[in-house]
């Protein structure tokens, strides 16, 4: 009778390619698992920057709704102002409408508003000279008939 002391070959390599299809799967598994988590995170990343990126423009189309709503005010304002000023062509009613459109090109902002502006101070100044001299000259022409 033999008397074992230990394994066999077979059994060692055995055991051993066991062990090493362990390894091999364990690695492959890894990476697999490593690379399921990368595209999670990602793409729940990605979720946040486009909502992120809806919110913004969601946002951002209020404020122009609400700039649009403004400037449609402002206008109307001045276009009432211009119909007011066609049946009754008054200084107090140039004025309104110039004022009007100054209120309007302040809210619309233009990169040249301050020039436009100046001249629209400068066109009510000069109707209000006007307006000062139309009334000189009914005072004189009632003076003269007076006379």
């Amino acid at each position: 009778m033999k008397n074992n002391k230990g394994f066999s070959l077979v059994e060692l390599i055995l055991v051993l390619s066991v062990i090493a299809g362990l390894s091999i799967t364990a690695f492959l598994l890894y990476e697999k698992v490593s690379n399921e988590s990368i595209v999670k995170a990602e793409s729940q990343n990605m979720s946040v920057v486009l909502a992120g990126t809806k919110s913004e423009k969601i946002e951002k189309a209020i404020r122009n709704k609400s700039r649009m709503n403004e400037l449609s005010k402002s206008l109307k304002e001045v276009v009432n102002n211009v119909s007011i000023a066609e049946k009754s062509p008054t200084v107090e009613n140039k004025k309104a409408i110039l004022n009007s459109l100054l209120d309007l090109n302040l809210k619309i902002g233009t990169d040249n508003y301050t020039h436009n502006n100046s001249k629209i101070l400068e066109r009510i100044n000069s109707i209000v000279e006007e307006n000062k001299l139309e009334k000189k000259q009914k005072n004189i022409g009632l003076h003269m008939k007076g006379i």
